[in-house]
């Protein structure tokens, strides 16, 4: 699987196997499956710039599955009405052996409802939901970023990238999605959809965990996105292929707002049989920006990549980031220090109350440890059971009950006090980690736009200059060539700009 652009930055190779058996029961409608999976994945050629967030590892991936579905659906590749309600979990690692620790469990709810027919035609409302969480048993064995979630794409919220888009870029933690669709069949077989025409919208988001989940619309990181569209359906005697537009209403600047999508399947799953194809058509599915010129129209063409490379905005927005970053990790690193202070000094006071105080002098009288020994009257004699009588000169000859211990230097409410702090310390640091990454995303944010806004006037200026209709990025054409690259010329513009501006 390609993954790695700018959007996704990495690529992953996999190999190994598995094997499902999964018996139906009554009347086909319920599926109880349990299978085992073995599989070696690869993670490399990651992008420099997630080096830090994506590490290039081998994982040892050995699973049991498990699933429950009810399915009343009419017809699998193109149902008219029914539900499907699945519920699976993946227990991974643990005694199955592997390299890789974690629990996922997902469920999935499908709908189909048939609201008009016109002769043969019948026109169906489909929605479906789906939901997972995916969970490490030990903290020191994070779940690989294979194994995450990924919002965007064809089966997801179309309209958005596969990865990079939607969610943090090295996968979620927990997702959902939800997806409505309206299918007005073109052309009739007897009873079979041969093509179809849908409207559709996809709403959903990826979250680092339970806690981040955040279900307002918005175009953050932890927001949701939704997605709207229209799509074509072709159904073959084997499979079904979808070919689907989508327009993102959540994007952020500088990300294209449609897609195009291809994919053998039905949605909101591609479940083709995998023994009828050869790997490479294994979930196909592919995207690019859609660029509709008028004719006629003078197009000229810019190095994106290269003015993000050369700008020097963009180093020195770098820059002035990193800074940013390294005040938030002294103030992390101080408050830790803190907790570290109060946990050494919370040790020192639970062990002096516990230990007696042995070597303790009492500066009116003699040593601790001979008065305590001579209070008791008690001799070495006293383990014969032979004990003799001592008094001290200028204390009172009556022996006095002997102390079974030494009271503690401090007192138990100290004890509790300073547990009670370092409890409102620790709160402290998460709620400083918390805030630091949120404020640092929010500014991260807020330069990219600052910077793609100089672009973007100074493209628009130098367009109006040359009587240019449409600026598109090279790197983003499949196929032609403009003959008016002002790539140079942006160059310049933007460096005289910058160090008037900045």
């Amino acid at each position: 699987m390609q993954y790695a652009s700018d959007t996704t930055g990495f690529k992953k190779r996999s190999k190994g196997g598995s094997a499902f058996f999964a018996p139906r029961f009554v009347e086909d409608t319920w599926i109880l499956g349990f299978g085992y999976s073995l599989s070696q994945d690869e993670i490399y050629d990651v992008l420099d710039i997630y080096q830090d967030q994506i590490p290039e590892t081998t994982l040892r991936r050995s699973a049991l599955n498990t699933r429950v579905t009810y399915d009343t659906r009419d017809f699998k590749w193109d149902p008219k009405r029914g539900t499907e309600n699945t519920f699976s979990a993946e227990f991974v690692g643990g005694p199955v052996g592997g390299n890789v620790h974690f629990f996922k469990p997902t469920f999935t709810h499908s709908l189909h409802i048939p609201t008009l027919t016109l002769g043969k035609h019948t026109l169906v409302l489909s929605n479906a939901l789906r939901w997972g969480l995916v969970r490490e048993y030990r903290s020191s064995n994070p779940v690989p970023i294979s194994d995450r979630f990924y919002v965007g794409g064809a089966e997801t919220v179309r309209g958005y990238a596969y990865t990079g888009e939607i969610g943090p870029i090295q996968g979620g933690k927990v997702f959902g999605v939800a997806n409505i669709e309206y299918k007005i069949p073109l052309l009739m077989e007897g009873r079979f959809t041969i093509i179809q025409f849908a409207l559709f919208a996809d709403a959903g988001g990826a979250w680092r965990g339970t806690k981040d989940v955040n279900l307002n619309f918005g175009r953050s990181l932890n927001n949701l996105k939704a997605g709207i569209g229209f799509g074509i359906r072709f159904k073959t005697p084997a499979f079904p292929i979808r070919l689907d537009w989508g327009w993102g209403l959540h994007h952020r600047p500088g990300e294209a707002i449609n897609q195009f999508n291809f994919t053998i399947g039905s949605f909101p799953y591609s479940l083709v049989p995998l023994f009828l194809f050869p790997p490479f058509l294994w979930g196909v599915s592919v995207s690019k920006a859609q660029i509709a010129p008028k004719r006629g129209a003078v197009i000229a063409t810019i190095d994106l990549e290269r003015i993000f490379q050369a700008y020097p905005g963009t180093k020195k927005a770098r820059e002035e980031m990193e800074k940013l970053i390294l005040i938030k990790e002294n103030e992390i690193a101080a408050k830790r220090a803190e907790i570290f202070s109060l946990v050494e000094e919370i040790a020192l006071l639970k062990s002096q109350a516990v230990q007696p105080q042995t070597a303790a002098t009492d500066q009116s009288g003699p040593p601790a440890s001979l008065f305590a020994q001579n209070q008791t009257g008690a001799s070495t004699d006293t383990l014969t059971g032979a004990a003799t009588s001592q008094a001290l000169p200028g204390l009172n000859a009556a022996p006095a009950p002997a102390p079974t211990a030494v009271l503690p230097a401090v007192s138990n409410p100290q004890i509790e006090q300073k547990e009670a702090l370092l409890k409102t310390k620790k709160e402290e640091l998460k709620r400083l980690e918390r805030d630091a990454e949120k404020n640092l995303e929010s500014l991260e944010e807020a330069k990219t736009k600052t910077l793609l806004a100089k672009i973007y006037v100074a493209v628009k200026e130098l367009a109006e200059e040359k009587n240019v209709d449409m600026v598109v990025d090279k790197n983003a054409i499949l196929w032609g060539a403009s003959r008016l690259d002002i790539t140079e010329e942006l160059m310049r513009r933007l460096k005289t700009a910058m160090i008037e501006r900045e």
